[in-house]
């Protein structure tokens, strides 16, 4: 059988789950659909791969070797099959796209739903195939170029279509709530549409009390009615919004987006704003020795920069 017949069935077979009442049945719908995603991804890579080198793209392990005429060639080795960092990064080297912010709040709740919540929710699995149906609409046309409905079939696609269409007018509600307020960061407001509550894994989070303070500020979920303040949620909120960016941090090089606030210690200073979304807290970014920027590893409230910092230590 293909990945490709592999993803379908797997895209099917959870949104078959996803009609039980059973709460095992909810659990493998999200795992069979970011499966069939996965399997969605791998083949664009199969069907990208060079013939006669064992779909080398899908492969984890690649090693060079010499063909008949002695050119150099790369070809898969092993069972083993790429990982979610290992398709994204060979997506982005192929030109190959998709909606990876999507992609990772599917991976992100279904990790969450294995280890944290308690009573996982219908709106929970929503919020997924929400996201779900974007990613695999978009992705089966564009870089398939196939039609999604003929592909899943009509009865599942209807069912996609359906629960995301419902889901999404809830959520644009919920979301205009928390527009309302001024959060006073760019980023702030985006990270509270985007978190999903430990009780029950639902996105649907709105405004219970609204305060001129923002932490003072009270949201609930709609779906289990659990309340949080502000400053409960305010860094699982950041750390979530910004992981992405946190991780090409590590692998590309990039500026660390939140750091730990010198002030109150909490990792919900975001550099780019220069405050914590905790406390308040400002800090100067621009040495006052050598007037350079100080990085975000060496932000630490003193003014000066790591290597500023350093000779001066020395001097005393």
């Amino acid at each position: 059988m293909s990945i490709l017949n592999n993803a379908i069935d797997s895209i099917v077979l959870g949104l078959e789950d996803y009609g039980s009442s059973d709460k095992r049945h909810l659990i493998s719908c999200t795992r069979n659909i970011f499966a069939g995603i996965l399997l969605l991804f791998k083949h664009k890579l199969s069907i990208l791969s060079p013939e006669n080198s064992d779909e080398v793209l899908i492969k984890q392990h690649v090693l060079p070797k010499k063909d008949t005429t002695g050119k150099i060639v790369w070809e898969g080795k092993g069972k083993k099959t790429v990982d979610v960092r290992q398709i994204n990064e060979r997506f982005e080297s192929l030109g190959v796209k998709t909606h990876w912010d999507r992609v990772k709040k599917i991976n992100d709740f279904r990790n969450d739903i294995e280890h944290y919540h308690s009573n996982l929710s219908k709106d929970a699995i929503r919020d997924l195939l929400s996201n779900s149906f974007i990613v695999i609409r978009d992705f089966i046309t564009e870089e398939l170029a196939l039609d999604p409905r003929n592909l899943l079939g009509e009865d599942p696609w209807n069912i996609l279509v359906s629960v995301s269409e419902v889901y999404q007018k809830e959520k644009d509600v919920c979301n205009a709530e928390i527009d309302k307020i001024d959060w006073s960061s760019e980023s702030l407001g985006e990270a509270l549409k985007d978190i999903t509550y430990e009780n029950c894994g639902s996105g649907l989070i709105t405004i219970k009390k609204f305060e001129k303070d923002r932490e003072y500020t009270v949201l609930v979920c709609k779906s289990c009615q659990s309340e949080y303040e502000y400053e409960a949620i305010v860094e699982e909120a950041i750390t979530k919004y910004f992981s992405f960016e946190r991780y090409l941090s590590f692998t590309d090089g990039n500026t660390i987006p939140v750091i730990n606030c010198p002030e109150c210690g909490n990792e919900t200073y975001v550099y780019s704003e220069e405050q914590c979304l905790f406390c308040g807290s400002s800090f100067e970014h621009i040495c006052s020795s050598c007037h350079q920027e100080i990085i975000p590893e060496e932000l630490d409230g003193s003014g000066f920069c790591g290597w500023c910092s350093h000779m001066m230590s020395k001097d005393d």
